[in-house]
């Protein structure tokens, strides 16, 4: 009622107030670091098997060639415009970091940090 606290009070208040940053911490690791894993782990074998299936069926529909002839030269042409389009210090530093780059890991590294910045926000918000 005066504005101050006494030493039980504040052992209270803090205990309520602490509770909540624990209940928060636990949440983020959590999530972070064993629910967004598996996730992501999950939708990189979907993205797989239904790669597997699109390749099967295009290789069942397109026995001439023909569709596939034509969207490699629709993927070249677009790698071409996008090499003329880029300033050649970013070409370079692109380049330099691909060069280093382990491409079997690149999908599930982008999808865990993609779903990472989702899912862990959305969390917190659900928990408070």
């Amino acid at each position: 009622q005066n504005g101050s606290l006494d030493r039980e009070e504040f052992r209270i208040l803090m205990t309520i107030l602490c509770s909540q940053i624990t209940s928060r911490v636990f949440v983020q690791l959590s999530v972070a670091l064993m629910i967004v894993p598996l996730i992501s782990n999950y939708v990189v074998d979907c993205i797989k098997s239904i790669m597997t299936y699109m390749g099967m069926v295009l290789k069942e529909i397109d026995d001439k060639e023909v569709v596939s002839e034509f969207l490699v030269g629709l993927l070249e042409y677009f790698w071409d415009l996008a090499k003329l389009l880029t300033p050649p210090i970013l070409q370079r530093f692109v380049l330099s970091i691909y060069e280093n780059l382990e491409i079997d890991t690149m999908p599930l590294t982008f999808i865990s940090c993609l779903l990472g910045c989702m899912i862990v926000p959305w969390l917190l918000y659900k928990c408070d």
